[in-house]
């Protein structure tokens, strides 16, 4: 094999192996389906903080194990939290909201304030510090 071809094919594959990785990677996360609420979440920003865009996406999970919650993080600081079923911004703030991190964590929303996580078998509340029984 000639080394026109060879570098061809080796250019061929690793594209291939690139694009394969950004596609897996983001259907784990599940955000590229959320076109409608990236749409409200930077009208929300233009509105109430204008000049910030958003950096990172978290899924936020229901107790039904659904995701039904997303938290933008905005630049420098701050985060919005829009409910992905009825398209409305639930809570937002200009502080991060250092309960929540783009992290490997599966994190659950209960409404304003109610972050948790599974920790020992047991859901955590990590505002309070305290198991869930």
């Amino acid at each position: 094999m000639n080394r026109k071809v060879f570098k061809s094919i080796l250019v061929v594959m690793l594209t291939l192996l690139i694009t394969a990785n950004i596609t897996i990677s983001s259907k784990a996360m599940g955000i590229e389906q959320f076109s409608n609420e990236k749409v409200i979440v930077n009208e929300f920003i233009d509105k109430y903080h204008p000049g910030k865009n958003y950096d990172d996406i978290i899924s936020l999970y229901d107790f039904n194990e659904k995701i039904s919650y997303l938290l933008f993080t905005l630049s420098d600081s701050g985060y919005v939290i829009i409910d992905i079923n009825d398209k409305c911004v639930v809570e937002s703030g200009t502080d991060n909201n250092n309960f929540i991190k783009a992290d490997t964590n599966k994190y659950y929303y209960n409404g304003p304030c109610a972050y948790f996580i599974e920790k020992d078998g047991m859901l955590f509340d990590l505002t309070s510090q305290e198991y869930i029984k």
